[in-house]
């Protein structure tokens, strides 16, 4: 669509190239960098969206373990937005796909 500009970046080496309130929409899944929210959220244009899907801490013993530091912690997810509207949160296994690892979902939008 001539309307969309996509952008696939490295978020390690050019977090700090994104425009405040310059996007309408930031997708953000399977990676997490703690450090990386503050400027992606202030990326994000009034009235926008941030949708994310990021690895959860899983004890069970059927998902491959991963490094805690890149896993989020209940609540995590959420806590990050709660100056925003959450219009999806979600945290948690999906009890339609077992054993997957368990996932934070949320989408958000910016309303200041």
């Amino acid at each position: 669509h001539p309307a969309i500009t996509t952008i696939c970046t490295d978020l390690e080496m050019n977090a700090l190239a994104f425009e405040p309130r310059s996007y309408d929409l930031i997708v953000k899944t399977c990676y997490l960098q703690r450090d990386l929210f503050a400027a992606l959220k202030e990326a994000v244009r009034i009235n926008g969206l941030f949708v994310a899907v990021i690895a959860m801490m899983d004890d069970d013993p059927q998902v491959q373990s991963m490094n805690p530091a890149f896993c989020l912690a209940p609540g995590e997810l959420a806590h990050y937005f709660d100056d925003w509207e959450l219009i999806h949160s979600q945290a948690g296994k999906s009890p339609d796909q077992p054993p997957r690892r368990a996932l934070a979902e949320i989408i958000a939008r910016r309303l200041r």
